[in-house]
């Protein structure tokens, strides 16, 4: 009697203290009590009492129990036919395996249940960590074995760790049940009277601990935190069992069905079908039939109102729609205004364009006519935005064909003076690497030509001097120039520091060398060269150009700076 009526969040032990302080309430509310039965009947008649509904009579309590009990006994029997197993679950109104008799909360079950409630409002106020949920968990990860229960060897919902020793985590059922037995001892070092605390860190390993939701079997593929579990079973999850909201009676079914559920639910309140028409009820689905058979009269009254108001309300859309007619007339006129006005501007803007097309015309005289057949074609046939992509095509045209003259023209107007700079000097010097200069011509129209430098030396210089050459590169003006080629270079190795105790005004403290290509000199060196773009000839010049010891004030920043000065021609 005593587990049947105990709440599911009560122990034994504060089930016998509550009753024990009601038991006198019960005696003087009770007081058609025989008593002349002997105790145990008395005590069992004040039970029967105390826990039976106000509503209820001991009558149906006592009947209730019976039924109970006799199911408990057809479910537990092997030889039970299934019909009548079927009925005991039935009558008991689950559908688990597990029995209940669900029966109304007596006021000492109402009284433990609203201090509960009041406790558990004061724990969770005086901490943000929600309650551990009591569903069945498979985890993701292997669990740590600390979140287990030392008594039970179940998960810890709400972990407590005992004072005295703090040697294992026990859960507050095992405590309950341990004080039930009116045991004092800490059940792992037997002192007597022991205290328990709640232990926070425990507890927020165990909510951060990933588990698989409840319903992973029936598909849900959803996983995460033990403290996010509850709202997904409760709000998101579409594998979550519900019962049908307006008690139809039918078996549970997954969250995601409850629509499909709901349009054929006997109980779902739902409109009249003439609705429309002025029918103005709701009712339940199930007497939605009598509905239409009764009032089938008023309905057709209802829909011959309606009819009566047709030809109105014919000519109030009749007449809405022609002030539709007119106004949209005038918004399409208006667009039409607005319209001419944007073809003028495009107008102008093509008479523009025109004008500047013109004038590249004339400042890019590498234009074909096959280009100015394709801008008649694109002004002809092509509107705005496709004329606007084929006036940058052609710009681009002639912009790539304008390159083609600019470029060649600008490295004709690379003449002397010219100044290059040899960079990595001491990397090149250890590795006896060469440095080449970018070409460039003697006069604007003259000969292309390049410097060489070998910042370890070459020849004769290899090892202690700065070696400098000069090479013939195939130029754009060969044919026109005379061969081989007779002159002067003037080289200036420039003086990065500023001064110097050789500085004279015409070499202002550069070091000075002349290149003499004339008729003595070596004629490979200056003859024309007529290999592909890009080769030079054997080039002539100074093995001995400056030695390694005088380069301080030259060589800067790891660079030299050697500046063609002036190219003189035979005769001068």
């Amino acid at each position: 009697e005593r587990h049947l009526y105990c709440d599911h969040g009560t122990s034994e032990c504060e089930h016998d203290e509550l009753w024990k302080q009601s038991e006198e309430e019960a005696t003087e509310d009770r007081t058609s009590v025989a008593f002349d039965l002997d105790p145990k009947q008395q005590k069992y008649e004040a039970e029967r009492h105390l826990y039976c509904d106000r509503d209820n009579s001991e009558f149906e309590h006592d009947n209730s129990l019976k039924q109970f009990k006799e199911a408990e006994v057809l479910l537990s029997n092997p030889d039970a036919m299934p019909e009548q197993k079927y009925e005991a679950h039935h009558y008991h109104g689950s559908e688990s395996r597990e029995l209940e008799l669900h029966v109304p909360l007596s006021p000492i079950q109402k009284r433990s249940q609203a201090t509960a409630q009041s406790s558990s409002t004061t724990q969770s106020s005086s901490t943000t960590c929600p309650i551990i949920p009591n569903i069945e968990m498979k985890f993701v990860e292997e669990p740590p074995e600390m979140i287990w229960c030392g008594i039970c060897a179940e998960i810890l919902r709400e972990p407590q760790l005992p004072t005295c020793c703090g040697k294992s985590h026990l859960c507050v059922q095992c405590i309950g049940k341990i004080q039930s037995k009116g045991n004092s001892q800490c059940p792992f070092c037997r002192k007597e009277s022991f205290q328990t605390i709640l232990s926070m860190d425990l507890r927020k390993v165990i909510l951060d601990l990933r588990i698989w939701c409840p319903q992973k079997e029936d598909g849900c593929p959803w996983f995460g935190r033990i403290e996010e579990s509850a709202q997904h079973s409760n709000e998101d999850c579409s594998y979550h069992l519900l019962s049908c909201p307006n008690e139809c009676g039918a078996n549970k079914f997954q969250r995601q069905h409850l629509n499909q559920h709901l349009d054929g639910c006997p109980e779902q309140v739902v409109s009249c079908p003439f609705s429309k028409a002025g029918c103005s009820e709701t009712m339940r689905r199930r007497a939605l039939c009598i509905h239409m058979e009764t009032g089938l009269h008023q309905h057709l009254i209802q829909v011959s109102e309606k009819a009566s108001q047709l030809p109105a309300k014919y000519d109030d859309l009749a007449q809405s729609f022609d002030t539709s007619c007119s106004a949209a007339e005038e918004e399409i006129d208006g667009k039409i205004t607005a319209l001419k006005q944007q073809l003028e501007n495009i107008q102008s803007v093509v008479s523009s364009l025109e004008v500047k097309v013109q004038q590249a015309q004339k400042e890019f005289q590498c234009l074909t006519e096959e280009q100015e057949k394709n801008r008649a074609k694109i002004l002809a046939n092509y509107d705005h935005k496709q004329e606007l992509r084929s006036f940058q095509y052609l710009h681009e045209e002639c912009h790539s064909q304008l390159q083609q003259i600019v470029v060649p023209l600008a490295e004709s107007l690379k003449t002397p003076p010219v100044t290059f700079t040899v960079d990595k000097f001491k990397e090149r010097q250890g590795i006896d690497d060469k440095w080449v200069s970018l070409p460039f011509y003697s006069h604007c129209g003259g000969y292309k030509m390049c410097l060489t430098v070998y910042p370890n030396g070459n020849k004769r210089g290899h090892g202690s001097y700065v070696s400098l050459y000069v090479h013939f590169v195939k130029g754009e003006y060969d044919n026109y120039l005379r061969w081989p080629f007779e002159g002067h270079i003037i080289v200036f190795l420039l003086n990065q520091t500023g001064s110097s105790m050789l500085a004279t005004k015409a070499t202002c403290g550069h070091h000075e060398r002349i290149l003499c290509l004339d008729t003595q000199a070596s004629i490979p060196g200056r003859v024309r060269v007529t290999d592909a773009v890009g080769s030079y000839s054997s080039g002539w010049g100074c093995d001995e150009f400056i030695s390694h010891k005088q380069l301080g004030e030259y060589l800067g920043g790891d660079c030299l700076k050697v500046k063609v000065v002036d190219i003189l021609f035979f005769p001068l």
